[in-house]
């Protein structure tokens, strides 16, 4: 399954139409809707596994692809998930009356481009945690995506205990005191890890930038 907001990590977000807004709001909600049908629906049991790391197959394009709202309609975009196994995703950004101009103008192609390019990092972090490590922990103000891709290769660079003590910091959102106590530290260290990578990282993405202007 594949959720999606209309957000764009650092450059605005997509220009939904009228019927996206309102009676097809579910589509853009963040959230996974389960639709149970036929007279006598009966479900015993659903188990939900959050997998970002799951090849996922991004699909743009008019009524012919999107994911239609009502029965009997549907698309072929809404049948390809069958002759896939479990393993892939399918991500459908297609939208009823849209052409290859409409959805640049729309920014459904750059919403697309953000989130394949996404895929490609380490996942170190999600797109929001990885906002408040750069505005809040490095204060880097001012987000550009040239910012944010020198955070993204500066960030494959760490070891991974520290990527893994950034996860449960800004990924898991947990305080420092509960990190200490999972991995059984003091307090004290994990603010001074913490501080050394943030440190690290700001020297790191000062460099990119600096070397990119020249």
């Amino acid at each position: 399954m594949n959720v999606r907001t209309p957000l764009i990590a650092g450059d605005g977000e997509v220009k939904l139409k009228d019927r996206e807004r309102t009676s097809e709001t579910w589509a853009w909600d963040e959230k996974l809707t389960l639709e149970f049908n036929n007279s006598r629906p009966a479900i015993c049991a659903i188990e939900i596994t959050r997998a970002d790391e799951l090849p996922t197959i991004f699909l743009l394009g008019d009524s012919t692809v999107c994911d239609q709202p009502l029965e009997p309609y549907n698309s072929w975009g809404q049948m390809l998930t069958r002759f896939f196994k479990p393993g892939i995703a399918i991500a459908n950004h297609a939208e009823s009356g849209e052409s290859l101009r409409s959805s640049l103008g729309a920014k459904r192609l750059d919403k697309v481009l953000s989130l394949m390019k996404q895929k490609r990092r380490s996942h170190t972090v999600s797109d929001e945690s990885l906002e408040l490590l750069a505005n809040e922990a490095m204060g880097l103000s001012h987000q550009s995506s040239e910012r944010f891709d020198a955070l993204e290769e500066c960030l494959a660079k760490l070891t991974a205990a520290d990527r893994e003590l950034l996860q449960e910091r800004y990924f898991r959102q947990r305080p420092p005191k509960q990190i200490a106590a999972i991995q059984s530290r003091s307090v004290h260290s994990v603010y001074r890890a913490l501080s050394r990578i943030h440190n690290v990282l700001l020297n790191c993405v000062q460099r990119h930038l600096k070397a990119d202007a020249t």
